[in-house]
């Protein structure tokens, strides 16, 4: 990697890391819903989809149904849930190393082949709302529900199972006032 690039790439680190600071202190030190995600999007070195890609190679065969980033922990890593041969898995996934850190079997459950897989979707969403995918699911009939981030910004994306979109919504700024 070329120095110049790497202090590009430092620059913006450090920026991502003043702003997140900034938010800490504007909130006085209280963090809490968007606040908590977006600090944790700005901090992981793989995203939502990165991680579905991450959990498939942990369980071979599988197919993802639903992938969240959970910022609620000090650490925030990824919850991937797929589905095999008749069994339902959630991988957890480190968002900073993207190590796997737990495969466990949660149930039983067969999917449908769906035509869009959920790392399409969120492609989809991610260009529809230009931020960065933090929860993605999918839903009855292969339609799927998606929470995308952009700014301070969440918003809750519907795609059907052809990958239209059917609806953008902006959530509400979720922010501790005390």
């Amino acid at each position: 990697m070329a120095t110049g690039h790497w202090l590009s790439q430092s620059r913006v680190f450090l920026t991502m890391g003043l702003a997140t600071l900034a938010l800490l202190i504007a909130c006085g030190g209280k963090v809490s819903g968007n606040d908590r995600l977006r600090a944790a999007v700005d901090n992981a070195n793989y995203s939502l989809d990165q991680s579905t890609g991450i959990a498939t190679g942990a369980v071979p065969g599988s197919q993802v149904v639903e992938a969240k980033l959970n910022a609620e922990t000090t650490t925030p890593f990824y919850q991937v849930t797929v589905s095999v041969n008749g069994q339902v898995k959630e991988v957890v996934i480190d968002s900073k190393s993207g190590a796997v850190l737990a495969v466990q079997t949660t149930g039983a459950g067969l999917l449908a082949s769906c035509p869009l897989s959920l790392s399409q979707a969120i492609g989809i969403a991610q260009g529809a709302v230009g931020g960065q995918a933090t929860t993605a699911e999918i839903e009855s009939a292969c339609d799927f529900s998606l929470q995308v981030l952009k700014g301070m910004t969440l918003y809750e994306v519907h795609l059907s199972s052809s990958g239209q979109v059917l609806s953008v919504e902006a959530e509400e700024f979720e922010h501790d006032d005390d």
